[in-house]
């Protein structure tokens, strides 16, 4: 199968699902999409590219400037067009469109808008209130490819959710709510099979551990 991760900034990609790219580059077609690379003037092209390097996947920047995408609306939807007709994805990673942040939001809806396939997407906590139905597991390995990754930013080292300790409690976290060591939270949109996926059913006062999927 072919996975393709649009984002908006070179380091979203890692920091939400950057244990299930780890736990898919082994037997699948990943791609990661950034929309933009320049930060307050810092250009983390370099970061981002030695980060993909050890997950071991394509990847491409776009330079949309960053917390200007509503003035770019027109060009960010013909470029994720673009990117989804020639990759041919069996599967969309993005953005949740309730994202708080507008450049996520709008990376978010322009994929939806765009892509009718499916889809699957994902929200930081500190961009708004958590409502994954779909919990992936990580294993340790996995997750030390995504800590890794995120110490290519050194740019961004001091932000407080590059922690290394938020991020593994983040991915405990996501375990206990589905019964695994580690994990990491996603909305499911439009149907798929994932591996080593269980979901929560919030209709319930008790936790549902879904059956196990075959890719």
């Amino acid at each position: 199968m072919k996975y393709l991760f649009i984002v908006a900034h070179v380091d979203d990609a890692e920091l939400a699902a950057g244990g299930l790219i780890a736990s898919i580059t082994k037997r699948h077609t990943v791609k990661v999409i950034s929309l933009s690379h320049v930060y307050n003037n810092i250009d983390l092209f370099n970061e981002f590219m030695t980060s993909m390097d050890i997950f071991d996947v394509q990847f491409f920047a776009y330079d949309f400037l960053v917390r200007r995408f509503s003035e770019q609306q027109t060009y960010i939807c013909e470029a994720i067009h673009k990117e989804i007709m020639n990759f041919v994805p069996d599967v969309v990673v993005t953005h949740s469109a309730t994202d708080r942040h507008t450049d996520h939001k709008i990376t978010g809806e322009l994929v939806v808008r765009v892509f009718s396939g499916n889809l699957i997407t994902f929200l930081s906590p500190w961009n708004g209130n958590e409502d994954p139905n779909y919990f992936i597991e990580i294993k340790e390995d996995h997750l030390q490819k995504k800590l890794d990754a995120l110490k290519c930013y050194k740019s961004q080292s001091y932000r407080l959710y590059m922690n290394e300790e938020f991020i593994r409690a983040q991915a405990r976290y996501n375990g206990i709510k589905c019964g695994k060591l580690y994990a990491e939270g996603f909305k499911l949109v439009r149907g798929i099979n994932f591996a080593d996926i269980c979901t929560v059913n919030r209709e319930c006062e008790r936790m549902n551990i879904a059956e196990r999927l075959k890719l």
